[in-house]
């Protein structure tokens, strides 16, 4: 191994290792990787990044391609377009729900073929979890589901995922993959899955309740009042379990639920003690919270007050509900202390608790740093709650009546979605100019402002996916992608290009799980191109681009084959906690779908693509 071989493999090492510890943003990461990259052409001019290639990967097509989708794609959910086709839908199914689970999961096929399959879920999971609702079952058993479909669609158009994008981009020097290229196969991996998914997956599947109180989410039947301790109550310093003595204060049957204290609310324990300034959640009977209201020596102040009945005291009459809130991948909190974000200041809502990984985290709520696909279990009134709806850094999916908003901007937004994919059609080796032309309509066509399209933008996965092209560039450029190619060969050719084609594909899969889908793309497609180019040479065929075409598809389905494990794919990631799910249950359900994947790549790669 030459010098400038063993510092290209070091630096893939260490991105890996970096992936996995999570130490710092994953985009940090790629611009790691282009400056050791144009840090090493210092050292050894000329072998490791030549005119400037260490830049290359962040200009390149599919990066641009990316980025607008996400434009589009956010134009798409913030006008609602969507929801006409739901609408249209949505009647002719009627109203059972097994018949509109169905409906729902082909709609999500069809359009990730043709748009970012994260903001389709994030459209579609409040419908999903009122579905769950209405049919009576948790939400656990339908969002896996909703995550694994949205995959399956992408799998079928050169635009349906950003892995295809970047594997087409890699090999475009050498061959031209059209848009529908993809799908000679992917249809029918789209159309297996789809069918395991629908008559099997529920059986995979947990039967578990998510965070909150159920997919209504809401306290509206209970009886509750909001109360202030004053400084000079007679409550300060004592532990909660004195402050409702029936014996001395009368109160009934009312009790402290929660403490709340600044930002962040306290299950109320027997031994906490009272400070002055909390703000105690009372649940009790009618009698009781006007004898609360009512005695003058308690030091109490009601501020907020359920509905109770004519007789009630004059204060404000807001219901308080819980809801479910999950941070968005392009949330402006991540990485942020939960008492940074001041939720009350920010819409008057109080955090209960936060769900990562399945484990309800319910101490020292306020020093957590918030990731994607972290559930925040919030407490407000429906005003506050429906301020937060508007939020680009959460999405709300529980407790509200959400339904896809529509505005006179959807006729915009679906003709900049079609003129796109019309001219990818046309011009597929111009996807990137195509995009963004799609995304300046978008703008220009006000469906969304230039800030919002600014914050459609995942810098994370832009700056990662320009990293890790530009590594995959110098892994071809050194020679490394040659020489492990001919070690995969050499280990499986004798068995015949089947099994050379699950190598491949095994590789990619497992890459896939731990790092992303675009990393595992941008790293492994020259090295299957080299591989499928010594495979021909190894069977005395001529090495031509189409030789080497089943190989680089195994590498395009390899790493969207994401359903082993809730990281690899953002997809999962953002049903992982409402869904109340445990790492486990992926691969659960995600095992026998990906054995399928593989047995079906094995047998019609070389068929269709030979």
């Amino acid at each position: 191994m030459t010098t400038e071989q063993a510092y290209i493999l070091a630096l893939l090492i260490g991105a890996v290792i970096l992936f996995l510890a999570e130490v710092i943003p994953t985009g940090v990461t790629g611009l790691l990787l282009v400056l050791a990259l144009a840090l090493g052409e210092i050292v050894m001019p000329g072998r490791i990044a030549p005119d400037h290639a260490a830049y290359n990967g962040l200009v390149h097509g599919a990066v641009i391609a990316v980025g607008a989708m996400f434009v589009i794609s956010a134009g798409i959910m913030r006008t609602g377009a969507v929801g006409f086709i739901t609408d249209i839908l949505l009647p002719r199914v009627g109203d059972q729900p097994a018949r509109q689970y169905l409906a729902f999961l082909l709609v999500v096929a069809v359009l990730s073929a043709f748009m970012n399959n994260t903001p389709l879920v994030l459209i579609f999971m409040p419908l999903f979890i009122g579905l769950a609702d209405r049919w009576d079952k948790p939400p656990s058993q339908l969002l896996i589901p909703l995550s694994f479909v949205s995959i399956l669609g992408g799998m079928c158009t050169r635009i349906g995922t950003s892995t295809n994008i970047v594997v087409a981009g890699s090999v475009e020097e050498f061959i031209d993959l059209g848009m529908f290229e993809f799908g000679k196969v992917g249809v029918v991996l789209a159309v297996a899955g789809f069918a395991f998914i629908y008559f099997f997956g529920r059986k995979f599947l947990p039967d578990r309740p998510t965070l909150g109180l159920g997919s209504s989410g809401a306290l509206a039947t209970e009886y509750l009042t909001e109360l202030v301790v004053g400084e000079k109550s007679r409550w300060v310093g004592r532990p909660v379990r004195e402050a409702f003595d029936e014996r001395r204060d009368g109160a009934g049957k009312a009790r402290i639920l929660q403490i709340i204290r600044g930002d962040v609310i306290h299950p109320a324990r027997k031994d906490d003690v009272i400070e002055a300034g909390d703000r105690l959640l009372i649940k009790g009977d009618p009698a009781a919270i006007v004898h609360l209201h009512e005695r003058g020596d308690t030091g109490v102040i009601p501020t907020v007050n359920h509905e109770l009945d004519s007789d009630a005291p004059p204060a404000r009459r807001v219901a308080m509900i819980l809801v479910e809130v999950i941070v968005t991948p392009n949330s402006r909190f991540i990485g942020r202390r939960v008492r940074d974000v001041k939720l009350m200041e920010r819409w008057g809502v109080s955090i209960f608790a936060v769900q990562r990984h399945g484990s309800h985290l319910r101490e020292k709520v306020e020093e957590i740093r918030l990731k994607p696909g972290d559930i925040l279990l919030v407490q407000g009134t429906p005003d506050a709650i429906r301020k937060m709806q508007v939020s680009e850094s959460f999405l709300v999916v529980e407790g509200v009546q959400r339904s896809i908003p529509h505005t006179r901007r959807a006729p915009c937004a679906l003709a900049a979605l079609f003129l796109f994919i019309g001219l990818a059609v046309v011009f597929p080796g111009e996807v990137h100019l195509a995009a963004l032309l799609a995304a300046v309509v978008m703008v220009a066509g006000r469906c969304l402002t230039a800030a919002e399209a600014y914050a459609a933008l995942d810098w994370d996965v832009l700056f990662l996916l320009g990293g890790t092209l530009a590594l995959g560039q110098a892994f071809e450029r050194v020679g490394l992608a040659e020489a492990v190619a001919s070690s995969v060969i050499d280990a499986t050719g004798p068995y015949g290009e089947r099994a050379s084609l699950m190598g491949i594909f095994a590789v990619t899969v497992i890459l896939t799980q731990f790092l992303s889908n675009n990393a595992a793309a941008a790293i492994m497609t020259p090295l299957a191109w080299q591989a499928g180019l010594s495979f021909a040479a190894s069977q005395g065929v001529d090495p031509s681009p189409e030789r080497a075409l089943p190989f680089v598809m195994a590498v395009a389905f390899g790493a969207s084959c994401c359903f082993l494990t809730p990281v690899g794919y953002g997809t999962n990631l953002l049903v992982y906690g409402p869904g109340g799910y445990r790492f486990s249950d992926f691969f659960r359900i995600g095992f026998p779908l990906t054995l399928i994947f593989g047995a079906l790549v094995a047998i019609l790669l070389p068929w269709v693509y030979g």
